[in-house]
């Protein structure tokens, strides 16, 4: 255990110097990739909570059973549609910038002056915007649920009242207690993941500047991909492991 600790410890920026960059850029890539994003996750999330909300609740009426809307928005929305959203929402907004970012800074050579200088690539460019993506992604998944909770909001009163007591009564006994840990560890390690792939893609272009675009559409490509297949590997774990409680 501590082999492991100490091999996981050269990655993390230690030196006051590294530490300041590093606290420097994690905090412009939180913004740029968080904050610049709230009101697209506002509109996505009000509007998504109404439509699902009131399909559900349409549905629900034939049976009589308003009771299981709870269920219905947390197994469709929290669990499932959020993370999904959010994490399409962070390709197109910053995957595609890093990536594009890192190729400019390459065919500049950028990256190889601040190797001469001494300056570690992996604390000054990557590390700063892997770790953004995480929790960048878990927060953006948290304002889209809070937009889509008032969206259910709404649509749970298109056909009568529903109040807001029993609306939240039935979302948080819908919630599970594995349900947020989860959430986050499932968020948080998409949003590095696909961060670490912009990255990646990013600095792998060789020299030609036509290639930058090249390299940007490589990034969301493969960003989409594991991040789909990252949800639903993820979600059958969840259901094997947990259950299907509806």
């Amino acid at each position: 255990m501590s082999e492991v600790l100490r091999k996981l410890a050269v990655f993390l920026p230690w030196e006051g110097g590294h530490r300041r960059e590093f606290t420097r850029n994690f905090l412009l890539q939180i913004y740029y990739t968080f904050v610049q994003s709230i009101p697209m996750l506002a509109v996505l999330g009000l509007f998504s909570g109404v439509a699902i909300s009131f399909q559900a609740n349409f549905g629900l009426a034939f049976l009589g059973s308003y009771s299981q809307l709870g269920k219905l928005l947390v197994l469709l929305i929290f669990r499932e549609f959020t993370p999904l959203v959010a994490s399409l929402i962070l390709i197109a907004r910053s995957v595609t910038a890093i990536a594009a970012e890192l190729a400019t800074n390459k065919v500049q050579q950028e990256v190889e002056a601040l190797q001469v200088m001494g300056i570690s690539v992996y604390h000054y460019l990557l590390a700063p915007r892997i770790a953004a993506g995480a929790v960048s992604l878990f927060c953006m998944a948290m304002t889209f649920w809070g937009f889509a909770l008032c969206g259910g909001w709404i649509g749970a009163n298109y056909s009568g009242f529903f109040p807001v007591n029993q609306y939240l009564i039935s979302i948080s006994q819908a919630i599970r207690p594995p349900d947020f840990p989860f959430f986050l560890v499932r968020t948080s390690m998409l949003g590095g993941l696909v961060s670490y792939i912009g990255c990646r893609r990013g600095l792998s272009l060789v020299s030609a500047p036509f290639e930058v675009p090249i390299v940007a559409n490589r990034a969301v490509v493969d960003s989409l991909t594991l991040a789909i297949a990252v949800h639903a590997a993820s979600s059958v774990a969840y259901y094997l492991i947990f259950g299907v409680d509806l």
